[in-house]
């Protein structure tokens, strides 16, 4: 009798009708990654339309403006890495030049790190990350030496780490370890690579020690799980860093598998299977004018404890896909473009639906090195156009419960204001 009281509440628990979702949820039955990798049949979502809310996955949202000053200008910002108690922010003003600046996590300045040049502790353009373990600031010379120099986050420079990529795209900082992608160095299409060892994802420890390697998913028929089939050259595509409980994930654009730096190295994650919408070569690699009938994907994977999120467009239509882990169902939000841009289509509004704060739509930049915070970043007239806009102050929006934090900051701003962050706190599962 007992073990049938069993069965019926576990099947009670998991009963989901729809697109509704529970409301409350405390206790954490979903498979998790030793559940590594996930296969995504993602064309089943297309016919599956649901509407996706903030309140189903986050518990909160905030918004930071970051303090102006005459020392402290920002037109954009982006990246934004954060941790507990600090906001960093990069922002690249012209062609040579490139800042990062630091805030409390209320906003307040800091200090800046580093400082433009071609000498020591000096950068040009760049990319960067944080250690917050170390309490360190790791930046890659995009113009120069192309090499990873250290800060600590007060700005003090510390020297050099024992990397020196010339492919190197972009990078990461996770498990204490350091993630590489480079996307070049192969021959031409049908010949043998240049660099017969050159990889897509490398990871090093700090020490310069390389951990483990991934071949180039910008090779057409290879396999990425055996490395099996036919290399093929390719120059397009980013891999883009996502976290999840500490772990980052390397997505990878219009890539089919993505990957996860785990304790044991790296790891296919998920495994995009896009069935009669995959693109062909020209179109996965060369990344094509998105006006052909194939779904593509150049965006990041979000993940939740119950859901992995992430968008494809196709025809002028984007799809933001939702895959539910404990039950591989697959449902998509859909949203029409705006117009062209340069011969793609864009758009200006799309993401969950924000009925935390009654405010646009809102989907993700970013995320916390933990993975529990997603991050996005609007100007300061961006953000008073979307989230101060007329259309977000009915009634029903007002009674949001962060709609007074959003009309506050939106209300404060000037045209000469620095960015602002907003933060999605998701839902904590016990």
């Amino acid at each position: 009798m007992k073990n049938q009281l069993y069965r019926i509440f576990f099947l009670v628990l998991f009963l989901n009708i729809g697109c509704q979702q529970r409301k409350s949820e405390t206790v954490l039955l979903y498979p998790d990654h030793t559940n590594y990798p996930y296969v995504i049949n993602i064309v089943e979502g297309i016919g599956h339309a649901c509407v996706f809310k903030l309140s189903e996955i986050a518990d909160s949202i905030s918004f930071i403006s970051l303090e102006t000053n005459e020392n402290v200008l920002l037109a954009s910002a982006g990246p934004v890495h954060i941790d507990k108690r600090n906001i960093f922010v990069g922002t690249i003003q012209g062609q040579t030049s490139s800042y990062i600046y630091r805030f409390d996590i209320e906003g307040s300045f800091i200090n800046t790190v580093g400082k433009i040049g071609r000498g020591p502790g000096e950068y040009l353009t760049m990319s960067f990350s944080i250690d917050p373990e170390s309490e360190e600031v790791i930046v890659f010379r995009w113009l120069g030496p192309r090499d990873f120099i250290v800060f600590d986050y007060s700005g003090y420079f510390k020297g050099k780490l024992p990397l020196i990529s010339q492919n190197a795209m972009q990078f990461e900082v996770g498990k204490d370890r350091v993630i590489i992608v480079q996307p070049y160095g192969y021959s031409v299409k049908g010949q043998k690579s240049i660099i017969d060892d050159l990889k897509m994802y490398q990871v090093f420890d700090k020490s310069g020690q390389l951990i483990d390697a991934v071949p180039s998913p910008f090779l057409a028929g290879v396999n990425l799980i055996t490395s099996e089939g036919t290399w093929y050259s390719s120059q397009s595509g980013i891999s883009d860093f996502t976290f999840y409980n500490g772990q980052p994930v390397m997505s990878g654009q219009n890539n089919d598998t993505s990957f996860v730096l785990t304790e044991e190295g790296l790891k296919p994650a998920f495994i995009l299977n896009r069935e009669e919408f995959s693109p062909d070569y020209n179109q996965r690699y060369q990344i094509s004018p998105n006006n052909t009938r194939f779904l593509e994907g150049l965006s990041k994977y979000f993940e939740t404890p119950k859901f992995v999120f992430r968008y494809l467009d196709m025809e002028g239509i984007r799809y933001l896909f939702r895959y539910e882990k404990a039950t591989t169902d697959v449902s998509s939000m859909q949203f029409t473009h705006k117009g062209k841009i340069h011969g793609r289509y864009f758009f200006d509004d799309f993401g969950f639906t924000d009925d935390l704060s009654g405010g646009p739509s809102f989907y993700p930049n970013w995320t916390n090195k933990e993975g529990d915070i997603w991050i996005a970043c609007y100007s300061s007239s961006e953000f008073r156009e979307r989230y101060g806009s007329n259309q977000y102050q009915t009634e029903q929006a007002l009674a949001a419960p962060f709609a007074n934090e959003r009309i506050k900051v939106a209300e404060s701003l000037t045209d000469d204001s620095n960015p602002v962050i907003i933060m999605v706190h998701l839902k904590k599962y016990r």
